[in-house]
């Protein structure tokens, strides 16, 4: 059994803990471990990326303000 089967059947209850050998745990846990490194790296990007669509709106939104007071002001 791979590691990641070895990961589901452990999640799905069908192997317990104590059926494991220091081995497996031992692996499981460096598995668990890079998972929930993969994942903090993966939000650090949707963090960034998400900042930056942020400024891209907020500069077009400013842009657009200030054509509007442009517009207003020669019209007015």
């Amino acid at each position: 059994m791979n590691l990641l089967e070895l990961q589901k059947s452990f999640e799905q209850g069908t192997i317990k803990e104590e059926d494991l050998s220091e081995e497996e745990k031992n692996s499981l846990i460096e598995l668990y471990e890079k998972q929930i490194e993969d994942l903090q790296k993966a939000i650090d990007d949707n963090k960034r990326a998400f900042e930056m669509y942020r400024e891209k709106i907020v500069n077009i939104r400013n842009k657009i303000q200030s054509i509007n007071l442009t517009w207003i002001n020669t019209r007015f």
